[in-house]
């Protein structure tokens, strides 16, 4: 089980590579279709977006090198991961497997971004760049909201059994698993990224500010799930 200062570096890792990303998605236009079903033609598919066959098949891809046998990965569209033919050694965890998920705020999130990142306008001739780059942006955040939320909630778990007692008054389980000082050095550092790649940093904060509340979320439902099971047992 890796150490809530272990999984700090790993968001400040994920806070590079995140906004790194977005450097690369703001070089393309909105293309608007990407993100309306049907609006760019697969063939024997339909009702499905561009962005979300590009997710889809990144997943497939993750799949097949066995990124989701590991706890701390989550596909967000592929339901049944396929078996991956590959021998690698999963850690243990004690991190139990809810259901929890975050596919439709985190995609209805996002569809917002470009127009407030990139050029408005339209050039077919990207869209596979840019729909692999919002593919690339969106699996980064579920990766922080959901792998992390789950590990950082396991461990708040462990260390204070104390919060199995407030998990039915909402507020007062979102306000004991909040740090706002470390929420405030997250977005601050953040923004300093941001200002390196010439991002705005006041998008930047928007985005990060929305990554942190819902992780607070999936915390929250993780423990409740947690806490729960155990009064039932």
């Amino acid at each position: 089980m890796p150490q809530l200062k272990d999984i700090r570096v790993k968001m400040d890792q994920l806070t590079e590579v995140t906004i790194s990303a977005l450097k690369d998605r703001s070089r393309f236009k909105t293309n608007d279709p990407i993100y309306i079903a049907d609006a760019v033609r697969i063939k024997r598919r339909s009702g499905i977006s561009f962005l979300e066959y590009s997710i889809e098949r990144l997943e497939v891809y993750h799949a097949s090198l066995g990124r989701f046998n590991y706890p701390d990965q989550h596909p967000l569209f592929i339901k049944n991961p396929p078996k991956s033919p590959v021998n690698r050694v999963v850690p243990q965890s004690d991190v139990v497997d809810f259901g929890i998920g975050v596919k439709e705020s985190l995609i209805k999130f996002y569809s917002t971004i470009p127009a407030q990142l990139c050029e408005a306008g339209d050039d077919p001739t990207t869209y596979g760049q840019a729909a692999s780059k919002d593919a690339e942006i969106i699996e980064l955040m579920n990766e922080r909201i959901t792998g992390i939320g789950l590990f950082v909630a396991q461990s708040k778990a462990q260390s204070d059994p104390e919060l199995g007692k407030i998990i039915l008054d909402s507020e007062a389980l979102r306000s004991s698993i909040r740090d706002s000082a470390r929420e405030d050095l997250v977005v601050e550092r953040a923004r300093r990224v941001a200002e390196k790649y010439e991002l705005s940093p006041d998008l930047t904060e928007k985005i990060f500010r929305w990554l942190i509340d819902r992780t607070v979320d999936v915390e929250m439902k993780y423990l409740q799930n947690l806490f729960g099971s155990q009064k039932r047992s």
